[in-house]
């Protein structure tokens, strides 16, 4: 995530081994080229992120041991790291944030699925807690995105009885539902995405939402990646289709101007890949970028500042591809930065269609 100049990459799993969690936050600051170190207040790994009303806020997620976190964690530029206490500590939370609020939607811990509808709220302009609209399906790991005054939760699994479990986040189910939040209006509406699916890539472009790619799983026990993406677009309330170069999961969405870059992933044959895709917002137009990253890896971290397309750590292979997230032992420490001139725009050109390289530098 981003805030200012800094780019913050935050906790997750060391590499140490299936369950190493991390309290390392690493932040790069685009200004001077700077790297600096600072450490969360618990160790954690699913944690979620956002920033709200100029503050970077870290919470939620799991540690080694199978606690959830209670704390909080705040960066303000001018008064520096601070903690508030979580009300419902949890993990496979979705979050998103507009204004001074930030949501957080879904999750539990893997023996009480009770708040798996819960939306908590923290307004960093008083600092208070509070909960708003229910989600419409009760879920893990929704994809969380903003996009003008609205907050959607999308995706994610349900868990089933049989489930339940030590891997309670790993549900059995993927669905579609989308449960939009007008934070103004206060109003909430539903849609479906096309595909129900969980590990998507998101990003937010001008006024549209882009959900990349993503695990199918049905109640046969079944998996699969896609190379489905939906967008929202906000202007109007519409959904249309694309797809990836691809399917994939657990890829990274970056936003650079008027472009997306969908980089790394696991693909449907449960290699790890190097490919990144772009969506040209403006001209509508899917295409594949003429590099690729450094190295293949799914799961890694994608952050945009102003020109600039970062994509950090990530794990180079899986030999579990149900569960990607435990089953590891190394973890990438490579960061693959793109920098682009974004105020050039893409010729317009038909929407949907790919070419052997993406919009220049």
């Amino acid at each position: 995530m981003a805030l200012g100049s800094k780019a913050f990459f935050i906790g997750g799993g060391d590499g140490t081994n299936n369950w190493g969690t991390s309290t390392d936050i690493d932040i790069y600051d685009t200004s001077s080229g700077v790297w600096s170190h600072k450490t969360l207040s618990r160790r954690r790994t699913y944690t979620a992120a956002v920033t709200a009303g100029g503050k970077v806020l870290i919470g939620y997620g799991k540690t080694t041991n199978g606690h959830y976190p209670e704390l909080l964690d705040i960066y303000d530029p001018v008064e520096g790291w601070s903690t508030v206490t979580i009300p419902f500590p949890r993990y496979g939370v979705g979050a998103a944030a507009v204004g001074s609020k930030s949501f957080w939607a879904g999750g539990g811990t893997d023996t009480d699925k009770s708040r798996v509808t819960q939306v908590d709220v923290y307004d960093t302009a008083d600092g208070t807690w509070s909960q708003t609209h229910a989600l419409s399906v009760g879920r893990w790991s929704p994809e969380g995105a903003s996009v003008g005054s609205k907050i959607l939760f999308a995706g994610g699994s349900v868990s089933s009885d049989a489930s339940w479990g030590a891997n309670a986040a790993e549900a059995s189910i993927t669905v579609g539902t989308v449960d939009i939040i007008d934070v103004v209006t206060d109003a909430k509406t539903t849609a479906t995405l096309s595909i129900g699916r969980g590990r998507m890539a998101v990003a937010t472009v001008g006024n549209l939402v882009i959900f990349a790619g993503g695990r199918v799983m049905v109640a046969d026990g079944t998996r699969s990646e896609t190379d489905r993406v939906d967008v929202y677009d906000a202007s109007d309330g519409s959904w249309s289709t694309a797809s990836l170069s691809s399917p994939r999961s657990s890829a990274a969405a970056v936003t650079a101007g008027h472009a997306v870059y969908v980089g790394g992933g696991l693909g449907g044959d449960g290699a790890t890949l190097d490919v990144i895709d772009v969506f040209d917002a403006v001209s509508r137009r899917w295409s594949v970028f003429s590099s690729v990253l450094t190295r293949a890896r799914a799961l890694p971290v994608g952050v945009g500042l102003g020109g600039l397309v970062i994509f950090a750590g990530g794990i180079p292979s899986v030999t579990d591809t149900v569960n990607p997230h435990y089953n590891w032992r190394e973890a990438v420490k490579t960061v693959d930065i793109l920098s682009f001139d974004i105020s050039k725009v893409c010729v317009s050109c038909e929407a949907g269609k790919y070419s052997p390289e993406g919009r220049g530098t």
